[in-house]
């Protein structure tokens, strides 16, 4: 399936990395052409874990709310990259960003 196609150089698949690059418009068409919101890279983290290991900040509320708003889920053991649902709550605060904790621990993000 070409929606969830990985990248050959990273073994990341397409959507992960446009979650974690902020490219909010790409992660809609994958998500619209069948791509797996919890497709896991091969360390077991998912696309939302990356956007918070990841450097790009550049709306980063949007790209969890379209993430979650599809149904991503959170994994007890976070993958490698440590991204359980507790953990990115806790970088959200950690950070100031106290709107995205309040997502996080929303509805929406559980």
């Amino acid at each position: 399936d070409r929606a969830n196609s990985k990248v050959r150089i990273s073994s990341l698949p397409a959507l992960t990395l446009a979650c974690m690059n902020g490219h909010l418009s790409l992660m809609t068409q994958l998500l619209q052409a069948g791509a797996n919101i919890d497709l896991m890279a091969c360390n077991g983290s998912t696309a939302i874990g990356y956007m918070f290991t990841s450097d790009t900040e550049e709306n980063l509320n949007d790209r969890i709310r379209l993430s979650l708003s599809w149904g991503a889920s959170f994994f007890p053991d976070g993958g490698l990259c440590g991204t359980s649902r507790e953990y990115c709550i806790r970088q959200a605060t950690t950070d100031g960003e106290h709107e995205l904790a309040n997502l996080l621990k929303s509805e929406l993000g559980g």
